[in-house]
């Protein structure tokens, strides 16, 4: 089908491999995809830096009260309490103030804060961070909610959601694992390559399982990457999720990765001018466990046993 061949395409131009070592391998062990690669390959160089946010929608944007009497004829439904929830974060964001909502079972609360998220991104051009303690939340915010306010005209905003560096692919890891099995088994290597390009997002979680593939988290990002100094940087999907963070107006992320951008001096998600915590009866846990210093008495004694001794003599 043609919407698959497009998929597979896009997806193997994101590829984290050098498309030249999947085109040797496809012709080694004479893959009917090759063209699909090769297709891909010549895309690469239009694609370079990942792909764009993603856009939520597009025309003429009405007000944020015209924007929820269109979703509730969406949903069916009229929820006030939705509607004064956007208004109490609408006027936050406005004031640049802080406020702490806490909302009832049946209030949708989802849509109260992205409505008005999406409306002041669009309005002053800043970054918004949307903060959850689950991934699974973030995926219903994804695929449920932000699929309802398309219906709103005029929405037209990035959104992106970026995780921890251990959940993406390290390309270098990749690389070095497809390259060492093409040696005995060049089908098998080129099963491996293809499972890592077409892996969503980049993500290490995403490759499918295979007997003969390595295990998913040996090919995750290691704790002490050299992102930037790494030579094989811009393939490197960690590297490319960032980009594409960086772009978007909405940006989803967890407690863990805000609060270590923010010990990094914001290093890590770059500059933004709000951010909502949702599941927020969890970031107090976050924060103690996060920002927190310990020190056991291990490690009192081996910052003790690097220190010489010294003579307390008088004798000069």
């Amino acid at each position: 089908a043609p919407a698959l061949r497009e998929t597979l395409i896009e997806r193997l131009a994101l590829s984290p491999l050098p498309l030249l070592l999947l085109i040797n391998l496809a012709r080694q062990c004479r893959f009917e995809g090759l063209p699909l690669i090769e297709e891909a390959a010549a895309r690469r160089d239009l694609n370079e830096g990942g792909a764009p946010a993603r856009a939520v929608s597009c025309g003429a944007l009405p007000d944020m009260e015209e924007a929820f009497s269109l979703l509730f004829r969406k949903l069916g439904e009229v929820r006030e309490g939705q509607l004064e929830m956007a208004r109490v974060v609408r006027r936050a964001f406005e004031e640049g103030r802080t406020a702490l909502v806490e909302a009832g079972t049946g209030t949708g609360k989802s849509l109260g804060y992205l409505v008005p998220c999406v409306f002041h991104s669009m309005k002053t051009g800043g970054r918004i961070m949307i903060s959850t303690h689950t991934r699974n939340l973030q995926d219903q915010l994804l695929s449920g909610e932000l699929n309802n306010i398309s219906a709103i005209p005029g929405i037209d905003v990035g959104v992106e959601r970026l995780l921890g560096r251990e959940n993406y692919i390290c390309s270098r890891k990749a690389v070095s694992n497809v390259t060492r099995l093409s040696e005995e088994d060049p089908a098998g290597a080129l099963s491996l390559a293809l499972a890592v390009s077409l892996a969503s997002g980049g993500l290490a979680g995403a490759i499918s399982a295979h007997p003969g593939h390595p295990a998913r988290r040996s090919l995750g990002a290691p704790p002490r990457c050299r992102m930037g100094a790494c030579d094989m940087a811009q393939l490197c999907p960690l590297m490319n999720a960032r980009k594409r963070a960086r772009a978007a107006g909405i940006v989803f992320v967890n407690h863990a990765l805000i609060l270590t951008d923010y010990m990094q001096g914001n290093s890590i998600l770059g500059p933004y001018q709000c951010v909502v915590f949702d599941e927020a009866h969890h970031l107090e846990d976050c924060v103690v466990e996060n920002l927190s210093v310990s020190v056991s008495s291990g490690d009192v004694e081996r910052l003790f046993e690097q220190a010489a001794p010294v003579s307390l003599s008088d004798d000069r």
